[in-house]
């Protein structure tokens, strides 16, 4: 996986940057990094959804 050096300006990060701020950003670079280590290919339940809610600190 190659990170551009202007990874944060994209459009997507961007507007998630907007509406969530740094929280938003930091749950981008997890999500991404989860689905990397899966193999490219990330199954959504609710067990990953919880499992990724905790390791973003102050989110609920």
């Amino acid at each position: 996986m190659k990170i551009e050096p202007k990874f944060f300006e994209s459009g997507a990060v961007t507007a998630i940057s907007g509406e969530f701020g740094p929280m938003g950003e930091l749950a981008v670079i997890k999500l991404l990094c989860a689905i990397r280590d899966s193999g490219y290919y990330l199954e959504w339940s609710v067990q990953r959804k919880m499992m990724m809610l905790r390791m973003l600190p102050g989110v609920l």
